[in-house]
């Protein structure tokens, strides 16, 4: 995969950065950053993935109050999901009709089935919900939602319309972008030491000592 340069400002350019990305490539990079979390510090924490019915499910976080979350599911689609504490799409967790009612109408779009992810009450640190007291029913809280159809990935209608309408920008709002799965780069463990992790950040003891223990985990994850 060659070294590409992408509009971060604008909604196409996060779409072109996932559609020139094969999913079972997505789906590495966020297998590694999984494994690699609880073997080395990095930027975010992540929790261990999980199956949920046809999908698996990995996310990360910034122990601050921003994450990432994806569900891949086994006939070859997908659900990433961003929440941004610094959103003004942060609908908050009031837990009232009005914030879930909101909260829906971003993630409408999002084909039904693969709305059943968003729904997901597993516990897990990213996992904050907004229930409809009316219904019970609860969606994960989230500032951003993108689904993948098997050969596109499309912003979620919702999210789009919200933004119109407010006059904000969506690739700023939605959170939907994990610097730590480096899409345009080559994810490989050299390059994901200088583009990530970066140069000074580690003593040279502690950078060999990191690689060391990163490089079984991008072994076992080959590039497909």
């Amino acid at each position: 995969m060659a070294e590409t340069t992408y509009d971060w400002d604008r909604p196409e350019g996060i779409l072109a950065a996932l559609n020139d990305t094969p999913l079972p490539e997505l789906r590495r990079r966020a297998a590694v950053v999984t494994d690699l979390a609880a073997v080395i510090p990095l930027y975010v924490s992540a929790s261990p993935s999980y199956r949920l019915g046809n999908a698996t499910r990995y996310a990360c976080n910034d122990s601050g109050g921003s994450s990432n979350t994806l569900y891949v599911t086994d006939d070859g689609r997908a659900l990433l999901l961003g929440l941004s504490r610094d959103s003004e799409l942060h609908v908050g967790r009031e837990n009232n009709g009005r914030d879930f009612a909101n909260l829906r109408d971003l993630y409408r779009g999002v084909p039904e089935d693969l709305m059943r992810y968003a729904g997901d009450r597993t516990d897990a640190y990213e996992n904050l919900t907004v229930t409809d007291r009316e219904t019970g029913a609860s969606l994960l809280l989230v500032s951003g939602a993108c689904w993948f159809d098997g050969e596109q990935w499309h912003f979620a209608r919702g999210l789009l319309d919200l933004c119109a309408a407010e006059g904000l920008n969506p690739a700023f709002e939605a959170g939907l972008v994990p610097d730590e799965y480096l899409l345009g780069h080559e994810f490989t463990l050299e390059n994901f030491f200088e583009e990530y992790i970066g140069p000074g950040v580690l003593s040279d003891e502690e950078w060999a000592e990191s690689v060391a223990l990163a490089r079984p985990v991008f072994e076992r994850y080959p590039q497909p």
